[in-house]
């Protein structure tokens, strides 16, 4: 029973968490427009001192096909898909019927930093780019890390995309250790 309560409090916090990062995502996308709509849209370098100063991951910016023209994760040259190819309804950011785009927790083979990332897609101010942020989810592991540790009755945890998809697994093991078995 004292397992369960702890389940929910975790779930909780987790929760809480992902609202947390979806505001700062949200809100980093807007300045992230302000400043293309002021300056024009910045070098690589230029967005990724914008994307430290704004508390996330990466800034990637796609033309109004979809086709990714700036990032700081590297060269754009090395980008299998672009943006629409992982979902057609991210057109709407430049038709002008979605406002905002947000994914679920979802692994990324994209990314340089290995682990389970959120993104969050804004329209320029012309809807003729799509601006795009991710947050890598690091405390994810750090909080169910710390959930093993806290309950010897508890031998694993996974996570779970809403779709099903394993984002991976910790393990305890007998001398305390937790083994990160994740799958991104």
């Amino acid at each position: 029973f004292q397992s369960q309560s702890k389940i929910k409090l975790v779930a909780k916090s987790l929760h809480a968490f992902e609202q947390q990062v979806d505001m700062v995502a949200q809100n980093a996308s807007k300045a992230l427009s302000e400043i293309v709509r002021g300056r024009g849209l910045p070098s690589d370098a230029e967005l990724a001192t914008i994307a430290r100063n704004l508390s996330v991951s990466n800034i990637f910016v796609t033309n109004a096909k979809g086709r990714f023209i700036r990032s700081t994760n590297g060269p754009i040259e090395d980008f299998k898909n672009g943006l629409f190819d992982y979902c057609a309804g991210y057109r709407g950011l430049i038709e002008g019927t979605s406002p905002i785009e947000q994914t679920p927790i979802i692994p990324s083979s994209d990314e340089a930093t290995p682990g389970p990332f959120k993104y969050t897609m804004y329209p320029n101010h012309d809807r003729t780019q799509v601006l795009e942020v991710s947050v890598h989810l690091d405390y994810i592991v750090k909080t169910l890390s710390d959930f093993i540790h806290s309950d010897p009755g508890i031998k694993s945890v996974g996570l779970f995309t809403p779709t099903g998809e394993s984002l991976g697994t910790l393990r305890a093991l007998k001398d305390a250790t937790v083994v990160d078995e994740t799958k991104y």
